[in-house]
């Protein structure tokens, strides 16, 4: 409180704390401890400022805005800023981590439950949402009548994601299919960063879940 010429006001600080916040979406100390291992490590080599956010609550952030489905500017203010969220969730998409994540999820789910790391079959099957956003990624989906965009989802026999292709609407199932066909086969013989096409998905963190418990 302020008291300034006989008039007294109260003045409300906005928290700027990286204190563990309790969503549902947020990561538990079993789950972080998980994905911790499997995100880059800052060179300090390379100069740069020090991290202002950890890492913790940029992933929560990220977690929340895939589970809630909220916009990135909505998201709660007791998270990491939506814009370094966002940054850091396109950045990691474009150096492949997201893809190293899902894949070490996905094989650490399989082995826990008995089977080979690698899935040996594999379910391919598309969803078309309507969107008015998007320029050139629009189209009408004819078969569905949904103008929009469409995604094709390639998912082991756990349900675990391989690959996912989102494009236009209007693109065929067949045609749709050979993206996703052809992405995964260059996926599993690259050596390099993979595609940016894939990101991490609800279905990962329905696979952190299942691997770490809730």
């Amino acid at each position: 409180m302020i008291v300034a010429g006989g008039v007294s006001a109260t003045i409300t600080a906005m928290c700027v704390c990286v204190c563990k916040p309790s969503y549902a979406s947020s990561l538990t100390d079993g789950q972080w401890a998980v994905v911790e291992p499997l995100l880059p490590e800052r060179d300090p080599r390379r100069g740069g400022r020090p991290l202002k956010f950890p890492r913790r609550p940029v992933v929560d952030t990220v977690v929340y805005v895939l589970v809630s489905g909220c916009a990135w500017r909505l998201v709660p203010h007791d998270l990491a800023p939506w814009d370094v969220a966002y940054r850091w969730f396109r950045a990691w998409t474009a150096d492949g981590t997201w893809s190293r994540v899902r894949d070490t999820l996905r094989e650490r789910v399989r082995s826990a439950d008995g089977r080979d790391p690698q899935p040996s079959a594999a379910v391919l099957d598309s969803q078309s949402a309507r969107s008015h956003q998007g320029g050139q990624a629009i189209g009408y989906d004819a078969g569905k009548r949904v103008r929009g965009r469409k995604r094709h989802l390639l998912v082991d026999t756990c349900g675990l994601v391989l690959r996912a292709v989102v494009h236009s609407a209007s693109v065929q199932d067949r045609a749709g299919a050979k993206l996703v066909l052809a992405g995964r086969l260059a996926e599993a013989g690259a050596s390099t960063t993979r595609s940016s096409v894939t990101r991490m998905t609800s279905h990962d963190v329905d696979a952190l879940h299942a691997l770490a418990g809730a």
